[in-house]
């Protein structure tokens, strides 16, 4: 069987994801700076419209610096889908056709993303706050197809990556699931802040039920995500660790700028630190166990095709 040729689908979209990620850098820095004479795409900084629109669940300004990590980590796994174009298979495939874990439908998905967090900052800040948490919730959306179809791709050519692109498989795991899950938490967390305003600002909610009924949410959907994580999903999940930590850091950053004692969210939002921190730590314990399951079987099942072998030979 002859090996299979390039992608050019693939090698397309790659550069494009690539522009256009270096373009929403640009456009995150020109936010981030608010007024540029000579270049009046912004009014004001991000910092100031969500210091106007301020809720008791907006973390500190500290803590945004996750912002640098995130992005960090997003350049990190593009650089790393360039690469594999230059990397051969066993059979002397372009590595990332033969398996296609990062797939051209997985690139045209990241692209939308990017092109989403680009609109967000213009509406943001314009203060058409109800259409950026339209905008913020689709955000996150995005990167959970991208996790789950990476996964599903994973799952797919499980053997094939096992036994002859484990390197592949590692740097995946490190750099685009955990980026990924990094930048889908960070994002999810914000929607919910986002929703806070839009529920204090324009229709009139108070600060205090307004917050409580997001934090609500974020707990719901974390204890949720936790029950999928260890049971339905676990082998596709299974090396996802960024979520907790980064759900823990938001909520620590929030409790830093707002922590009132007796004040109900603040519990709440030390409930979840809490929450997030057990999560994560028998999702290590678990992962270490099924990883060990998972080499022993491997093991015996090579060991079972060896001696096979050796029979078939006598």
């Amino acid at each position: 069987m002859g090996s299979v040729r390039h992608d050019p689908i693939y090698i397309i979209l790659v550069l494009f994801v690539l522009a256009l990620f270096c373009f929403s850098q640009l456009i995150n820095s020109l936010a981030a700076i608010g007024e540029v004479e000579g270049i009046p795409w912004f009014t004001q900084t991000t910092a100031a419209v969500s210091d106007k629109f301020y809720t008791k669940i907006t973390p500190s300004g500290l803590t945004f610096i996750i912002w640098f990590v995130i992005y960090v980590w997003q350049l990190a796994w593009i650089v790393f889908a360039h690469v594999i174009i230059c990397l051969k298979s066993d059979d002397g495939s372009p590595l990332y056709v033969d398996p296609p874990i990062i797939s051209p439908l997985f690139l045209s998905v990241y692209a939308l993303n990017l092109c989403l967090n680009i609109t967000w900052l213009f509406l943001w800040d314009r203060e058409e706050l109800i259409w950026a948490m339209v905008v913020i919730v689709t955000i996150p959306l995005t990167l959970f197809f991208c996790i789950f179809h990476n996964c599903w791709m994973v799952s797919k050519y499980r053997t094939q990556l096992d036994r002859h692109a484990r390197k592949y498989l590692i740097f995946n795991r490190l750099l685009v699931l955990n980026g990924l899950g990094v930048y889908a938490t960070w994002t999810t967390v914000a929607s919910h802040i986002n929703l806070s305003i839009v529920l204090v600002y324009f229709q009139g909610m108070s600060q205090d039920t307004a917050c409580t009924i997001c934090l609500c949410v974020l707990a719901f959907i974390a204890i949720c995500y936790f029950l999928l994580e260890v049971t339905t999903l676990e082998k596709h999940l299974r090396y996802l660790f960024t979520p907790w930590p980064v759900v823990m850091w938001a909520l620590c950053g929030s409790l830093a700028e707002n922590w009132d004692n007796g004040d109900r969210n603040g519990i709440i939002s030390t409930v979840i630190v809490c929450l997030a921190f057990v999560f994560l730590v028998f999702k290590i314990g678990l992962t270490v166990t099924r990883a060990r399951q998972h080499s022993r079987n491997a093991y015996l099942a090579d060991e079972g095709v060896d001696n096979l072998a050796m029979t078939g030979k006598v």
